[in-house]
């Protein structure tokens, strides 16, 4: 307790106290605000001039999937597609399965490059026309849904925040804090 009396000990005590409650703050407030921000990946953005609020992007990815299956079970009856199909299932489960919103972005990529090698050669194939029929309902799905994706809002909160952090001081104490931005659904440039 005498420590405590001295004026230099309790000025250095003083000090890191303040340091430490800022870092803290800048910490939780940054984090809270990007915890707001991705969990609009999974809700939606709201657009508020149009007062709407648009579908989550992982909506949309779960779309993606479930057509992505229609067309491998589709393809399971053709020998010569067990290949491609094989790549689109396995490029399915990885979507599922990725669990950060960058990884979420990098699986469906190649989950779409596997279904364009797939429809291409689905259509080379001599299909019923209700295999016909569900064939081109999924790829409908996939391209609207991919489409819907390419169209989000998501990214653009995510640079606003992050423009937002490089103001000063903000863009300073954010590192001392060890504070992470939102995700981009995508790879950052």
């Amino acid at each position: 307790m005498s420590m405590l009396k001295k004026r230099s000990t309790a000025f250095i005590v003083a000090v890191f106290v303040i340091i430490f409650g800022t870092l803290f703050g800048v910490h939780r407030s940054i984090a809270a605000e990007t915890r707001k921000i991705e969990t609009m990946f999974y809700n939606g953005v709201y657009i508020k001039d149009q007062n709407y609020t648009q579908p989550g992007i992982s909506d949309q990815l779960d779309k993606r999937a479930t057509a992505a299956l229609g067309l491998v079970t589709i393809a399971a009856h053709y020998d010569t597609l067990a290949d491609k199909a094989d790549r689109l299932r396995q490029a399915r489960l990885a979507l599922m399965d990725a669990e950060t919103i960058s990884g979420k972005y990098i699986t469906n990529e190649k989950m779409q490059s596997a279904y364009e090698a797939l429809l291409a050669e689905l259509a080379k194939q001599n299909l019923t026309d209700s295999e016909t029929a569900a064939t081109q309902s999924y790829a409908e799905t996939l391209d609207g849904a991919q489409g819907f994706i390419q169209s989000s809002a998501y990214n653009n909160a995510v640079s606003s925040f992050r423009n937002e952090l490089g103001a000063f001081p903000v863009s300073i104490l954010k590192n001392l804090a060890f504070a992470a931005a939102p995700e981009y659904f995508g790879v950052e440039g």
